[in-house]
């Protein structure tokens, strides 16, 4: 997310407070960047637009409370990607008061071409709103929610969904190299093979079920391979008991 602001918002002033370093490609101009090893190191009280909480769940009990102490009043925009910590959670940790945007991006946001899902809690005001729509979409699209409990659905569907496409990109390179490919070749038509789908879908109007029946001739190879992946709802009930999974354990961390 960093990168992505500092290569497309040449105004944004940034302080990244993370114990190890970040290695920042060469090709960024730092010099709008300022990196603190600790919460201690942040001029006190904290002056900023924005307050972006990109941190593991479990710490969040932890650095909130700091945080608090450190913030003018009114607060600024928190916008919070810890899968699971409600907004509820966060205030009380932060102030009833404090204006929060739940998010949650997914890794092609590094590339720009990120989908970000978001709740605003009712004490986000307008422009605050509008500044973590400009954030978010610097990284890609931004669907906002009206409900909070589905951010949930969307950290199964598409937070955690890149992991999805990545093991079946590895699973057919380790088969396409069991039927006779070079490990390389068959790297490169997995890693190919998906990249192109995924520009057909960004691209073509089509739904997914009419792009899958283009493929698909009556009697062909791709029909023998679908009907074992789809005999008996096999892969459906497989993806729903995965992305199921991924409900259950953002709520655990949640609390």
């Amino acid at each position: 997310m960093a990168q992505g602001w500092l290569n497309t918002m040449p105004q944004v002033v940034l302080t990244v407070v993370d114990p190890a370093a970040p290695a920042w490609p060469p090709s960024l101009a730092l010099s709008s960047l300022k990196h603190c090893s600790a919460l201690s190191q942040v001029p006190r009280p904290l002056v900023a637009d924005a307050v972006v909480l990109a941190i593991k769940p479990q710490q969040m009990a932890e650095v909130a409370p700091h945080l608090q102490d450190m913030l003018p009043t009114p607060c600024p925009l928190i916008l919070s990607i810890a899968a699971g910590i409600t907004t509820t959670r966060l205030q009380g940790w932060m102030g009833e008061k404090s204006p929060i945007v739940r998010a949650m991006p997914n890794l092609p946001a590094s590339v720009g071409a990120g989908i970000s899902g978001a709740y605003a809690h009712a004490c986000v005001t307008p422009p605050q709103r509008a500044l973590a729509e400009q954030l978010l979409g610097v990284l890609g699209l931004v669907l906002w929610q009206d409900d909070e409990m589905l951010l949930e659905a969307v950290t199964a569907v598409s937070g955690s969904g890149p992991a999805y496409f990545f093991l079946l990109a590895e699973v057919m390179a380790e088969v396409g190299q069991a039927l006779g490919l070079s490990a390389e070749q068959a790297r490169t038509l997995a890693r190919h093979t998906l990249v192109g789908a995924g520009a057909l879908l960004r691209h073509d109007d089509r739904s997914v079920q009419a792009l899958r029946q283009a493929v698909t001739s009556p009697g062909g190879t791709t029909e023998a391979a679908l009907k074992v992946l789809m005999q008996h709802d096999q892969l459906k009930n497989l993806m729903h008991q995965a992305m199921q999974a991924c409900v259950e354990r953002a709520r655990a961390l949640g609390g």
